[in-house]
């Protein structure tokens, strides 16, 4: 972990790559450290930057309010991880790896906070087009997810 840590830490000056977030970003779920060290990294980006960086960058940002403590201060970064990654799927309508963000998103969001909306269809999204991504590393990354999320069916997840 301490290794993990030191590798983002050492990208906070040269900036990240897109691989680099999708390795660290499904390990940030559970660890604080991790989350802070992305969100660091990633707060420079702007919303003009790439906006697969920018939709990972509001993800983080939910991360934040989960490991935030104060009900003001989660409200705070949940509200604005959710603006960027929306900004993101505003600008890239089409990407499917904008959608599989928004969908862990939700998946994880606290039933108060109802952003859970669009998760049938970011699902359908993703199952229409998973056998089109080229990027084996986002494809095994979405596998990965999906195939352990209670969100698909048996039979969607033998679709991976």
């Amino acid at each position: 972990m301490h290794k993990l840590i030191l590798l983002l830490l050492g990208t906070l000056s040269f900036g990240i790559s897109l691989s680099e977030v999708r390795e660290v970003y499904p390990k940030a779920q559970e660890s604080p450290e991790i989350t802070e060290t992305l969100f660091s990294t990633l707060s420079n980006l702007k919303d003009t930057d790439n906006h697969i960086l920018l939709a990972y960058k509001g993800a983080v940002h939910t991360l934040k309010a989960k490991h935030s403590k104060g009900i003001k201060i989660k409200k705070e970064f949940f509200k604005d991880g959710v603006a960027l990654l929306e900004t993101a799927l505003k600008a890239s309508p089409d990407n499917v790896e904008i959608h599989f963000v928004r969908l862990t998103v939700q998946e994880n969001a606290p039933k108060i906070v109802r952003y859970n909306q669009q998760i049938e269809a970011d699902k359908n999204f993703i199952l229409k087009k998973y056998r089109t991504i080229k990027d084996q590393e986002l494809k095994s990354m979405i596998k990965k997810y999906c195939i352990n999320s209670t969100l698909f069916s048996q039979t969607e997840k033998q679709l991976f």
